[in-house]
């Protein structure tokens, strides 16, 4: 706790002055350099904890805001909703489009997420197509059946990619709650994940069986296990037109 904003006082006596005015212009620089110092590194760490491409927090921060709102739901007695989602299909854009039409992807599903979420909600990047929404105060399935939907609603619109192509992006998604399913972070995690690849799982299957329309915009939402799954969609990737021409919206 340096006082570097502090100053020596004027002593009336002219050599002694002279020492002390270079003694506090000194001082001065050292404060500004030190000012400086401490905001680069509030951004380095801001940095540390921000995903780059899509500008909201990343896994570390993720497993540090998981932990405190855990705490303070211990503390309060509120429940806390964590919901697991990613883009299926995923892979097959990267190996059709190259990964710029990857990160449009990627950095739409981020702004969608930021539309659809409450004030209090907060929305990360785990790695690759993969996401996690901490959901305060979110105690009901019926309601993360809810934000599933809107969710689903929010992805609706096409996404024009680099190349020109257009592609759809569906998600799977997972939810587990605390403390009715976990009180421990790692197993809050687990469940979470188990239920967004059990509704994968369901729509990979529902697509090699052809059980779907792919022009369907239903959506029939069921939570067994804590997860919230939604049998509408078939994949993230579903090419809109021919690349000369595609569809419009």
């Amino acid at each position: 706790n340096r006082a570097l904003h502090r100053r020596a006082p004027i002593s009336g006596l002219a050599e002694v002055d002279n020492f002390i005015r270079d003694f506090n212009l000194l001082l001065a620089e050292l404060e500004g350099w030190h000012q400086g110092l401490a905001e680069e590194n509030a951004q380095l760490a801001r940095r540390a904890m921000q995903d780059a491409l899509t500008g909201i927090g990343n896994r570390a921060l993720f497993e540090q805001r998981l932990e405190e709102m855990l705490a303070e739901a211990a503390r309060t007695g509120q429940s806390l909703g964590l919901l697991y989602c990613d883009a299926n299909d995923f892979k097959l854009v990267n190996d059709r489009h190259g990964h710029e039409a990857g990160d449009v992807i990627l950095k739409t599903i981020a702004a969608r997420l930021q539309v659809v979420l409450g004030s209090n909600d907060v929305a990360f990047r785990l790695g690759g197509d993969e996401f996690a929404v901490l959901l305060p105060g979110l105690d009901d399935a019926m309601a993360a059946s809810r934000l599933i939907d809107r969710l689903h609603k929010a992805m609706t619109p096409m996404v024009r990619l680099p190349d020109g192509h257009k592609a759809n992006i569906v998600l799977s998604a997972g939810f587990a709650q605390y403390p009715a399913q976990a009180r421990e972070a790692d197993e809050l995690v687990r469940l979470a994940d188990a239920a967004m690849y059990r509704d994968k799982s369901r729509r990979r299957k529902g697509a090699d069986e052809g059980a779907h329309d792919e022009n369907s915009g239903s959506a029939g939402h069921n939570v067994d296990g804590g997860g919230v799954s939604d049998d509408a969609g078939q994949g993230i990737y579903r090419p809109a037109g021919n690349g000369t021409a595609p569809e419009r919206f």
